[in-house]
């Protein structure tokens, strides 16, 4: 689906429905029927957007369980989403959205509808801010307890509302989500792992082989890319083919380049500037493999995206490029991994707010005045520092 018609439609065809039934549900609080905080049973959480927020909400995951241990717990997100999870024990039960045409979406909305309905859950959890779309479907569930973020002014469909800090870390807002129900915020918020099954290992470690990688080389993976949601992080190919050429010749790094299948013509494109040859693995993995090939890694370079989350749960050291957005907010949490952000007075420029939408009137210059030598130096600071705890 055209992500602009997502945007519009959640901006104007889904604020008005809300306030629709934020008028409706005063209308029903004149008449209350009564609800019970605890204990929760059934429990429904929500958060459709993005893989790294998914990434970066995994300690709150596991805090739901260990507050309600006994609890049958359904996830509902995107299909694109599908594969980082599942197997964690985290969730009971995950529903997936399919996103990929029109017609596929309100079949499964529909569908998701009756669903949701009948599962009789007696607690919402909702972590997608400033979605009006998520709050809908987290009012339509007919469930009295709902949890989720609001801001000052919004008129909101939930009952319990959570205030969402913009300039915050992302994991601390959703961990704040359980301050309701007595959690209080841990000092490690390091996301959790993702399960990977020795198939996936396998499969990277002979698809590494028969493109000449072997198990002692000291492999760099890079990733070119970042979603359609914000295209101006990504930092530009030229420099990434630079950077390339720099850890080949004075690191002996084989460099892998990870990416989906729509993005293998732009990590072709790198490759072909460079006069080290790296791997292009875009469109050759699932997600699960790589995830493998990340945590096969070194090092791990780059822009501001969903993998830059799965390589620091993956623990593998990490140096992230942001531009329009702030470490601030998603960057590290520990010194394993090092961001690099040129923070100007225009910057940040994406808010939740404005559903991550850009409008530069300075031509992204946050991203384009990095340069190499500051993520080579990015670079060799990890290795220094992976060295000296060894």
């Amino acid at each position: 689906m055209n992500l602009n018609l997502i945007r519009f439609t959640d901006k104007y065809l889904g604020t008005g429905l809300r306030i629709l039934l934020y008028y409706y549900q005063k209308l029903r609080d004149l008449y209350p029927s009564g609800w019970r905080k605890e204990p929760h049973r059934r429990i429904l959480i929500v958060k459709f957007w993005g893989i790294g927020n998914i990434i970066r909400s995994s300690p709150a995951f596991r805090a739901i369980r260990g507050k309600f241990p006994g609890a049958n717990v359904t996830f509902v997100t995107l299909s694109q989403n599908r594969g980082v999870y599942e197997e964690s024990g985290l969730f009971d039960e995950v529903i997936y959205l399919n996103l990929s045409s029109l017609r596929a979406f309100l079949f499964d909305v529909i569908k998701m509808f009756f669903v949701l309905r009948r599962k009789n859950f007696d607690l919402v959890l909702n972590l997608e801010p400033w979605a009006n779309f998520a709050e809908i479907v987290s009012f339509y569930v007919g469930v009295r307890m709902r949890v989720g973020f609001t801001a000052p002014n919004r008129r909101s469909l939930f009952n319990v509302k959570v205030p969402f800090i913009e300039d915050e870390h992302i994991s601390r807002s959703f961990f704040r989500m359980l301050y309701p129900f007595g959690v209080r915020m841990p000092d490690d918020l390091t996301p959790l792992p993702v399960s990977l099954l020795n198939k996936d290992r396998d499969y990277i470690k002979n698809l590494l082989l028969n493109e000449g990688v072997e198990e002692g080389d000291f492999v760099a993976a890079i990733n070119v890319n970042a979603s359609e949601v914000a295209d101006a992080r990504m930092w530009m190919p030229e420099r990434y083919a630079e950077l390339n050429d720099r850890l080949a010749e004075n690191l002996k790094a084989k460099t892998i380049f990870i990416g989906a299948l729509n993005e293998q013509k732009r990590v072709q494109g790198v490759i072909d500037r460079t006069k080290h040859k790296g791997i292009n693995l875009a469109g050759r993995t699932n997600l699960k493999q790589a995830i493998a090939a990340l945590e096969r890694a070194q090092i791990f370079i780059t822009n501001d995206s969903g993998p830059m989350h799965l390589a620091m749960a993956m623990q593998t050291p990490t140096v992230a490029l942001f531009g329009p957005e702030s470490p601030k907010r998603y960057g590290p949490l520990s010194d394993l991994h090092y961001a690099i952000f040129k923070d100007y007075d225009c910057s940040p420029c994406i808010s939740f707010k404005s559903a991550k939408k850009i409008r530069c009137k300075n031509g992204a210059k946050c991203i384009a005045d990095i340069t190499v030598d500051e993520v080579y130096n990015g670079v060799e600071l990890l290795l220094a520092r992976r060295q000296k705890n060894l």
